[in-house]
């Protein structure tokens, strides 16, 4: 897998693979997969969606994706879908289903105003709660720096650890463990691209414990196993 951007200021990532088979998989983004040649198959639930050359998968959706010959680029986006629906009609119909197949039409927006819409959307919704955010902008910050347990975080937003869990599920969409998770990974490969070291030593510095605690968590979120995920300490552009 080429990594052609890996930027944490914005939440957004690019990569390209040839011949895509990702596991059942989910994670707290959005995902967009534009196939540059061939087809894929992308499975939702009991659904698939057989031979199309690209599709946006709702955030916190469970997919798997399955190709032979297809180079597919893959953009994940940390935006929620409330921030994006006002940006383009195709962005409003993920609040009513996990997936959208991409028409020609929107698969050529998408290689400018869509993706750039994107890049600059607001990551937040107007109405999302000022804890949370201040919750989640200080996982981003101490990733790495501190050990994160639900304790920690629920006395620095100043609200109980139950009510913590239930607001952030509420607003994230995902579970405050599974965003920690989350967030390391993204901490162990910006670090292995930034200082071009080991992706298993990054991973420790991010705080995962041993080589299979950082392999089940990688499977978990991105239906690859990292060596295969990822076998490159350079980003490429």
């Amino acid at each position: 897998m080429i990594v052609k951007s890996f930027d944490t200021e914005r939440g957004c990532y690019a990569f390209v693979e040839e011949h895509l088979q990702a596991a059942e998989h989910q994670h707290p983004a959005l995902e967009v997969l534009l196939v540059r040649s061939g087809m894929i198959d992308v499975t939702v639930g009991d659904k698939t969606i057989k031979s199309t050359k690209g599709c946006i998968i709702a955030p916190n959706v469970k997919h798997s994706v399955a190709s032979k010959e297809a180079v597919c680029e893959v953009w994940i986006v940390e935006k929620s879908i409330s921030a994006i629906t006002p940006l383009h009609p195709v962005f409003a119909r993920l609040s009513t289903v996990p997936v959208i197949e991409l028409s020609e039409k929107e698969l050529a927006e998408f290689n400018d105003a869509l993706l750039g819409a994107l890049k600059m959307a607001d990551p937040y919704p107007v109405d999302f709660d000022s804890r949370i955010k201040e919750c989640v902008e200080f996982i981003r910050s101490s990733v790495g720096v501190h050990t994160l347990n639900r304790t920690q975080l629920s006395a620095h937003v100043h609200l109980s650890p139950s009510r913590l869990s239930h607001l952030f599920k509420a607003q994230m969409g995902t579970s405050l463990e599974n965003f920690i998770i989350w967030e390391r990974l993204k901490y162990a490969i910006a670090n292995s691209l930034d200082q071009e070291i080991n992706l298993l030593n990054a991973a420790y510095l991010a705080g995962f414990f041993d080589a299979a605690h950082f392999s089940r968590a990688y499977l978990k979120m991105f239906g690859l196993n990292p060596s295969t995920g990822y076998n490159s300490s350079t980003l490429q552009i």
